[in-house]
């Protein structure tokens, strides 16, 4: 069970980092572009890929935010 836990772990980073790197690569080219990020949840990608010019909203139930805001 451990090596299935570990597997799912590893294949979450990896996805992770490839969306961070499509939206880093689509950033480069629109680098003052809008993002609406639906149903962020406690995602921070934006922290991760902001260029300092983008638009960035995140949108998720009020619950949701709530608790982004306090953590």
């Amino acid at each position: 069970m451990a090596l299935t836990e570990d597997a799912g772990r590893v294949v979450m980073i990896l996805k992770t980092r490839d969306f961070d790197h499509i939206a880093q690569d689509f950033l480069t080219r629109h680098s003052d572009a809008v993002v609406v990020h639906i149903g962020c949840g406690l995602d921070t990608r934006f922290e991760r890929v902001d260029n300092g010019r983008v638009e960035w909203y995140d949108l998720d139930l009020p619950e949701v935010i709530e608790l982004r805001r306090k953590l």
